[in-house]
């Protein structure tokens, strides 16, 4: 963790996903399946959404895929985003688990760069020593698509 104060705005994380953010303090990156379907979910719930089955885990996932969607924002949400811009953000879709698709900054790329179909994988900012965040940034191996 930097020596560095984080201000940006943090999560409140509820019981529903606590465990995501525990699993992002190590360094992993969880997401629930149905225990009964074995549908990949996400957002994380309590009950499934493909058989409405209680009966959910948490499977730890490689967090590396494709960029599925992206924004780059050129205007700051708040004054505390100022000196990050323009910054990018996309949509991931995980190659562990295609069903789901999660959402993070993209780092070590222009916005000229960043592009539908590119290859990421994930990368981890403690920004406290409660709170981890996962980030994307490009891989040396492109997409076909």
């Amino acid at each position: 963790m930097s020596d560095v104060e984080y201000k940006k705005p943090l999560p409140r994380p509820t019981e529903t996903d606590q465990p995501h953010w525990e699993g992002l303090k190590r360094h992993q990156v969880l997401v629930q399946r149905c225990d009964d379907c074995q549908t990949w979910l996400w957002y994380p719930r309590q009950m499934c959404s493909n058989c409405t089955s209680f009966a959910l885990s948490w499977t730890e996932v490689d967090p590396t895929g494709t960029i599925y969607s992206f924004t780059t924002q050129h205007h700051a949400t708040g004054s505390k985003f100022d000196s990050e811009l323009p910054y990018s953000v996309a949509v991931v879709e995980l190659d562990a688990a295609p069903e789901v698709k999660l959402v993070g900054p993209v780092n070590n790329v222009t916005p000229e760069e960043i592009h539908i179909g590119q290859r990421v994988r994930g990368t981890f900012l403690d920004a406290t020593p409660e709170v981890t965040f996962l980030h994307f940034e490009p891989t040396d191996t492109e997409s076909d698509t």
